[in-house]
């Protein structure tokens, strides 16, 4: 064991009640632990699969644990989701704290807002780094006890940070096997990103000396065939058009990446017996989900009066109806590997940031402004497709595509690197905005909408707000594909053209129905808790308090700090079994974690390696100078346009704070 971690002694029950011990006087608990963390597993649209045997792993492992509701963090820009960034929910999972806690300046968020940051002197973003986080990991907190951690894939885990035990970063895959979940490649709901920013060749493991081994062993298991795989390509065979085969191959990108993770985590496990807490992440479920509920569940889309949306299903739709139970059972098959890795003595956390529901609506569009903008002329293409930034004079920056709230830039010379507009002073850059406001606000749409004061408006916009530098759009969302709508040289283009309908076919729920939490204990002893059920009185828990229970179930106490932790241990008390319950009840708070992990102290390990990576990811032109999702203050929404849900709706836990 590292010399800095030797410093565990004493049993808390020991301690003197008087005073706060520190983290250092805390002997964790003995026990394995496995948290998966799963995107979108929906347990109701699995049910048939759980009634005819075919998920054994699942269902034994709920049999034997508690499942409760699970709110995720709420995202800005989209009005149905829970949990929709990766980045941001997982990072939440990961450490106890939401991205941020405004208007308590003495609290901090963990800093993560988007999967992707601006970059300097660059039109792109790149993907997130640990760089960009701000507070310590549940793992780095264990490590700080002495408790032997190995994490696989992780949203934001690169570059991989110092722990005591195994960390394979989610850049690994991708550098070393052409694998990830970042853009169009892996998660249908996730923008693309550029090629050079999806791999890099350094820091992607911990510690760095695993990386080209662990890449060997773990690419020797890639070649073996799998029935899922097999399956796979027989199913691009019936493909009949772009849309589904384009569907296939990214959902097939993301079942290869969870089954480089399996074999990630099992290789370490099976090399290494004194781990005793792992994690990893899977996203092959909810891709699948996202692009094949219509396959499996079809009516609302054959019954649907609008064209557009009976036009999204292919001919052999049915022959598509396996992907989502060939993904459920791939699932159970990689959770049950894993778990058996672990041992028969492993207790099991399963988390979900969200459930799904059918999305055949015609608002499921790309309501990106980029089609608009090339039809005004004000954006212009090269020969590959790709923006032709030298000659585009406003482009579209808004992170999600199904997002009708549009973040508008003007290409701006001297603010931009191929910046075309000059505007020299602020009366010229207003000029700029003014003009670009008023030919868009002007836009005539073929069929007027009826807005909350009963008025019809004719136009394509509901509101805009302009601010120094970027703009705020937010389009009539639900205007029928069919219609037209008439430009200034009097040309006309219909909503379907402009925004066409996505060849997605399920969304996020609301937190009327949000993800799930599913803490599984071994043997007999989970079969008695399983029986418990949830208290009286409580409703289900949010991300932030999965760190606290993993820290609870190896006895390791919540911290003093208030900037560190809960100031209630409710949660634990109720979602823990009563002796544990009970002994994190009557021990007392620790000091602090921070004097311990040293997270941030230059002198440091862990400190010093954070510092040498912020150089590091700035060389590659991050920045830091702002957050990664742009606010949309001020944006002026009519009346009945909500962009999310309300904070306190539906399923909530009277515990709200961080770690």
């Amino acid at each position: 064991m590292p010399r800095h971690f030797a410093l565990a002694a004493l049993v808390l029950t020991a301690l003197p009640s008087c005073g706060e011990p520190s983290l250092a006087e805390v002997r964790p608990r003995e026990r394995k632990v496995l948290l998966i963390a799963v995107d979108g597993l929906d347990f109701a649209i699995l049910g048939k699969l759980f009634e005819s045997g075919q998920l054994p792993t699942l269902q034994a492992l709920r049999e034997r644990g508690i499942a409760v509701p699970l709110i995720g963090e709420q995202a800005y820009l989209d009005p149905f989701s829970v949990g929709l960034d990766p980045a941001e929910t997982w990072t939440t999972v990961a450490t106890g704290f939401p991205p941020t806690q405004a208007g308590d300046d003495l609290k901090v968020g963990h800093g993560v807002r988007d999967l992707a940051v601006p970059m300097k002197d660059a039109y792109e973003r790149a993907p997130t780094t640990t760089a960009h986080r701000q507070t310590p990991t549940v793992w780095q907190v264990l490590s700080a006890v002495g408790t032997k951690s190995a994490i696989v894939n992780w949203p934001v885990t690169w570059p991989a940070e110092p722990l005591h035990g195994y960390l394979v970063s989610d850049r690994f895959f991708h550098a070393k096997f052409g694998l990830s979940w970042l853009g169009p490649a892996g998660r249908v709901d996730l923008p693309e990103v550029p090629a050079e920013f999806k791999s890099a060749a350094e820091h992607l493991t911990w510690p760095p000396e695993l990386a080209e081994p662990h890449a060997a062993a773990v690419g020797a298991s890639l070649q073996a065939a799998t029935p899922v795989l097999d399956g796979l390509r027989q199913l691009k065979g019936l493909a009949r058009d772009a849309a589904t085969l384009r569907n296939l191959n990214q959902f097939e990108q993301a079942l290869r990446t969870d089954f480089a993770t399996r074999h990630s985590l099992v290789q370490l496990l099976k090399s290494d017996p004194g781990i005793d807490f792992a994690a990893c992440y899977l996203d092959s479920l909810d891709v699948a989900c996202h692009l094949f509920w219509a396959h499996l569940e079809w009516q609302e889309w054959r019954n649907s009066e609008d064209k557009a949306i009976r036009d999204k299903l292919p001919r052999n739709y049915a022959d598509f109806a396996r992907v989502i139970p060939w993904a459920a059972m791939a699932l159970d098959g990689l959770i049950k590997d894993m778990v058996e890795a672990m041992g028969p003595e492993t207790t099991v956390l399963i988390v979900s940031d969200h459930s799904l529901q059918p999305d055949a609506n015609p608002t499921n569009r790309d309501f990106s402004m980029n089609r608009l903008f090339a039809r005004m002329g004000w954006l212009a293409r090269a020969a590959d497709g790709s923006i032709d930034w030298a000659k585009t004079l406003c482009f579209d920056r808004t992170k999600w595509e199904t997002s009708f709230i549009r973040h508008v830039s003007i290409n701006f010379a001297g603010e931009w690197p191929q910046g075309c507009v000059p505007a020299p002073t602020a009366q010229e850059r207003g000029m700029r905005w003014s003009e670009l406001q008023n030919q868009l606000m002007a836009l005539k749409t073929s069929q007027p909408v009826r807005v909350a004061d009963e008025s019809l408006r004719p136009t394509l916009f509901w509101d805009m707000n302009m601010g120094d530098t970027d703009s705020h759009f937010v389009l009539f969302q639900t205007l029928p594909g069919a219609t037209t709508v008439t430009f200034p040289d009097g040309s006309t283009a219909t909503i379907d053209q402009l925004f066409p309908p996505r060849m997605t076919f399920a969304k996020h729920t609301s937190h009327a129905a949000p993800g799930t939490l599913l803490l599984s204990y071994p043997g007999a002893h989970g079969l008695e808790y399983g029986k418990r059920g949830i208290p009286m009185g409580k409703g289900g828990g949010r991300c932030i308090h999965v760190a606290p229970l993993v820290l609870g179930l190896f006895g390791v106490p919540l911290s003093a700090n208030e900037l560190e932790t809960t100031p209630t241990a409710d949660f634990l008390w109720w979602m823990l079994d009563v002796p544990e319950a009970q002994a994190m009840a009557i021990r007392p708070r620790v000091a602090s974690y921070d004097a311990r992990v040293r997270f941030s102290d230059p002198t440091s390990q862990l400190g010093t390696k954070r510092a040498e990576f912020r150089r590091y990811v700035e060389g590659l032109r991050y920045t830091f100078d702002q957050p990664a999702t742009q606010a949309i203050s001020g944006v002026n929404l009519p009346s009945g346009v909500r962009p999310e849900e309300a904070p306190d709706g539906g399923v909530h836990d009277d515990v709200d704070s961080g770690r």
